[in-house]
């Protein structure tokens, strides 16, 4: 599992299934399943609360959310 927050208000979680979660602040949203081949995240990085891009672990694929 890896985390990135962009602001106090904004984080996001990339998790071992390749899902998304995010923080808006007062709770974390719904699983949001973004990663194709479903490997998991090894990275996130979050620029701001609507862009963040993350490196999957089955291949080095590079995905982008938001």
């Amino acid at each position: 599992m890896t985390v990135s927050c962009a602001t106090a208000s904004f984080c996001a979680i990339g998790d071992a299934n390749g899902n998304v979660l995010t923080w808006n602040g007062s709770s974390w949203s719904t699983p949001q399943s973004v990663d194709p081949n479903g490997g998991g995240f090894s990275s996130i990085s979050c620029t701001a609360s609507d862009y963040c891009v993350a490196s999957d672990q089955s291949g080095g694929s590079v995905v982008t959310y938001g």
